[in-house]
């Protein structure tokens, strides 16, 4: 079966029942599983509270990456930032409460946009934030919006 034909499979059996065809279009960058984003830890080294990556998530540093997920709260004022997260906001699901700041990613894009729903797919580079005082480990710069599944 070729490519194309298997993710028309898999898209239609995804939306057939309601939910969006998280497998994006077939392309050659396929977008990083929050999976293993999810596995960077905090450890307390020296004294301070760092955040520890596993080395996969190391390689990717500074590297153009794709990466999918649900538009969190708004977009900022100038239209240029927004937040990103591995779960779909207002669910009450024991997963979806799992609440990490590995599982959220803040987005600098290039263009400015009015406003995103839903998930959206987005490349930028990434960075990687060590500090555990309330940050987030990981943001895009210079990122692109590729693709939006608007909420329904």
């Amino acid at each position: 079966m070729n490519k194309r034909l298997s993710f028309g499979f898999v898209t239609l059996a995804l939306t057939g029942f309601g939910l969006p065809a998280f497998a994006g279009p077939p392309s050659t960058a396929q977008p990083v599983d929050w999976t293993l984003l999810s596995r960077a830890v905090d450890r307390q080294v020296d004294g301070k509270w760092t955040a520890i990556f596993p080395e996969q998530v190391e390689k990717l540093a500074g590297r153009k990456i794709r990466l999918t997920g649900f538009v969190v709260g708004e977009v900022s004022a100038r239209g240029h930032d927004i937040l990103i997260g591995a779960h779909i906001p207002g669910c009450t699901c024991a997963i979806c409460t799992t609440v990490a700041s590995a599982m959220f990613a803040d987005i600098h894009l290039t263009k400015s946009i009015a406003s995103a729903r839903g998930q959206l797919v987005v490349d930028g580079t990434l960075t990687l934030s060590r500090d555990c005082n309330g940050a987030l480990y990981y943001s895009l710069k210079d990122a692109a919006v590729v693709m939006e599944y608007p909420s329904s």
